[in-house]
């Protein structure tokens, strides 16, 4: 009989452990898809905001030659003038590109993808008084 009850005790005990590893399998894939699906909306809402930004500037472009040809009469210079202002601004994003565009979505990306991890290592040890630090 004694040896019945342990049996059982192991059966239970395996049972919770195999429950518990499912669940934990489940939160992480949990976790995974918050963080791609923040990420992807991240980049949508980007491509969208550079959509808008892109039309603004060339109509701003167009607008600015068709005021240059009105006030002296050149399209052709108007052109080159939007041009070189492309030209110019295309050298400071190369030569900020790291500041501009990496260092920012490192930032985002780490902050998407580890925030919850951060937050379950902390709700562990508030539970867990034996885990290790």
């Amino acid at each position: 009989m004694n040896k019945q009850k342990f049996d059982s005790h192991i059966r239970k005990i395996t049972l919770s452990i195999k429950q518990y590893l499912q669940l934990k399998t489940e939160l992480y894939s949990l976790i995974v898809v918050e963080a791609f699906a923040r990420i992807y909306s991240h980049f949508i809402a980007a491509l969208i905001f550079t959509f808008f930004i892109f039309f603004f500037t060339l109509f701003l472009s167009l607008g600015f030659v068709n005021w240059f040809e009105a006030t002296t009469g050149r399209t052709f210079l108007g052109y080159l003038i939007v041009a070189a202002f492309y030209l110019l601004m295309a050298f400071i994003v190369h030569m900020f590109r790291r500041r501009i565009f990496f260092d920012p979505m490192v930032k985002m990306l780490s902050k998407t993808l580890f925030e919850k991890q951060d937050e379950l290592g902390k709700e562990q040890n508030m539970e867990d008084p034996y885990a290790e630090d």
